[in-house]
């Protein structure tokens, strides 16, 4: 099987930019002449001159290139957004992990969340020749944003979906507040929906996906409607559901998945911290009981993944960072003999200019 990677470069935030053209040159020149490059996925920096010399840079390799655009955090920075409210009626707040990431969450009801997404485009992206965009943010907040928030957004558009579909919200709200075991107690089904026992509980994490999947869908449509590809960055498996994504119908609206299997991160979207934010706030329960990172825990997530209606490409780290992400060679080498072995296509992640020079020479 011929593989390939996909390179991921973070040029900056939307409020400032983290790197210069001659800088991706001096980091990306070697690999793009030498390794096999199915594209380039770069953002969220909206400098227009910037953007442009990137796209000509990469296009004259014949790479194709995707724009990085945060769809329910971040873009509050800039623009009059409507944010999340979690279920004690207060609004979602920053988590300070990454530098210039808000981490701050909006309500994905809100037809303000698709309109923004749209207005960034129409204004810093439409001129520009890009091949598609890549959409991060795509969820509700995890638990790493605190337990309140894990639960996403209860304005009063988000409580009528539930009521909607015969959800007793305050009896829900009870569960929450009681850290009931029923927010736990579940399985997997073929798909890595995870089922929830409690009906109620159930229903509600069935609505919560609905809404993501409507947003992205519409999102899709209107970038494709532009002859935009369109890809998706989703959580791993075991958690993806958990925080609003259907692995399965997202894939039927996009033309690629990006899982985030980050094993060694120790921040937002790191699989073993994702994890542990979640159950540290049931620590007298023995459900939902995982080793999200080992193999055999990445064999069920992918056989999940296996049933998606569009190519996947897992995304591994490449990019040591102190305190945050703590990937070295030995380990992206076991990362990469075991997605390739299913997959012929990773993507470099997060931000390909602080890839650790031996993981560079190992692609």
């Amino acid at each position: 099987m011929k593989t390939s990677y996909i390179l991921q470069i973070h040029t900056g935030s939307f409020l400032n930019a983290h790197t210069s053209l001659e800088k991706v040159k001096e980091k990306m020149g070697e690999l793009i002449r030498t390794k096999n490059i199915q594209a380039v996925i770069f953002g969220w920096h909206l400098d227009l001159q910037l953007n442009a010399q990137l796209l000509d840079y990469f296009h004259q390799a014949n790479i194709p290139c995707y724009f990085w655009l945060p769809v329910l955090s971040e873009i509050d920075q800039i623009m009059p957004s409507i944010s999340l409210t979690n279920y004690t009626g207060q609004k979602s707040q920053c988590v300070q992990v990454i530098e210039d990431e808000s981490f701050s969450f909006l309500c994905p009801s809100h037809q303000d969340s698709y309109q923004n997404v749209v207005k960034v485009y129409e204004k810093y992206l439409a001129k520009l020749d890009f091949d598609g965009v890549f959409l991060d943010k795509i969820r509700f907040p995890s638990f790493a944003n605190g337990y309140e928030e894990g639960f996403g957004c209860f304005c009063e558009e988000c409580q009528e979906a539930y009521q909607n579909a015969g959800i007793d919200v305050e009896a829900l709200k009870l569960l929450f507040s009681k850290h009931d075991d029923a927010l736990l107690k579940g399985h997997y089904d073929a798909y890595g929906h995870y089922l929830f026992d409690h009906a109620t509980v159930n229903s509600f994490y069935q609505v919560r996906a609905h809404l993501i999947t409507q947003l992205i869908g519409q999102l899709s449509d209107f970038f494709h409607s532009k002859n935009l590809k369109v890809g998706l960055d989703i959580y791993a498996p075991f958690f993806a559901y958990h925080c609003g994504q259907d692995i399965q119908a997202l894939s039927k609206k996009a033309d690629f998945l990006k899982p985030m299997f980050y094993r060694f991160t120790t921040a937002p979207a790191g699989m073993q911290y994702e994890y542990d934010a979640y159950k540290k706030y049931f620590p007298n329960s023995s459900e939902f009981k995982l080793d999200p990172i080992s193999l055999s825990s990445l064999a069920k997530q992918v056989a999940y993944l296996k049933q998606s209606s569009c190519e996947v490409y897992p995304g591994i780290e490449v990019n040591p960072i102190e305190n945050i992400c703590h990937t070295d060679l030995e380990r992206f080498r076991e990362n990469q003999a075991f997605f390739f072995q299913d997959f012929d296509c990773l993507v470099c992640c997060w931000n390909c200019l602080l890839m650790d020079e031996d993981i560079q020479n190992h692609l």
